[in-house]
């Protein structure tokens, strides 16, 4: 394993994600989106080195990045440049803790997940007890890998990219 160490921009970055892997319906491109808490490391995986989507090319959203650390297994992760971005809807009206214990908890299953991201956030908040976040995961080495599912970006109900300094400054 490869701790990989990636730092641009807002120092203020504060957040969540979850991996989720996704395919371009025009290119059939591969790419896994992940954003992180300080502390609370998910795989990052980059296939594609763009996600066609109203011309929104991924390979530029590297300015977006506060600092996070990153796992990557080099026989299954391919990086490049510390691409991420955030998929989600109506997380723009939760606080910080609202949004990262929505998508943080490793208890959730995979259709738990994917209705948090896509917009239901509020859905979810509502029937878990929000917890410490810190306290659902093990220590680093035992984390473990958070993976949605296979998904069309263009079926997303919700497509928003949220900037660091927008996450930060909430």
């Amino acid at each position: 394993m490869v701790l990989t160490y990636l730092c641009v921009h807002s120092k203020d970055l504060i957040g969540t994600v979850v991996s989720d892997m996704m395919h371009s319906k025009d290119a059939g491109e591969h790419v896994t989106l992940f954003y992180t808490f300080p502390g609370i490391n998910i795989w990052g995986d980059f296939r594609a080195q763009t996600i066609n989507d109203n011309g929104f090319n991924i390979t530029l959203v590297d300015n977006w990045l506060g600092c996070m650390t990153v796992q990557e297994n080099p026989t299954q992760l391919n990086m490049f440049n510390g691409i991420a971005c955030i998929m989600a809807a109506d997380w723009q009206n939760l606080t910080r803790v609202e949004i990262k214990e929505c998508i943080s908890s490793n208890g959730m299953d995979s259709s738990e997940v994917e209705r948090c991201a896509t917009g239901e956030a509020a859905w979810w908040l509502q029937e878990k007890a929000i917890q410490d976040t810190r306290s659902m995961y093990p220590p680093f080495t035992a984390f473990p890998t958070v993976n949605v599912g296979h998904t069309s970006v263009f079926d997303w109900a919700y497509f928003k990219e949220f900037v660091c300094n927008e996450i930060g400054g909430m």
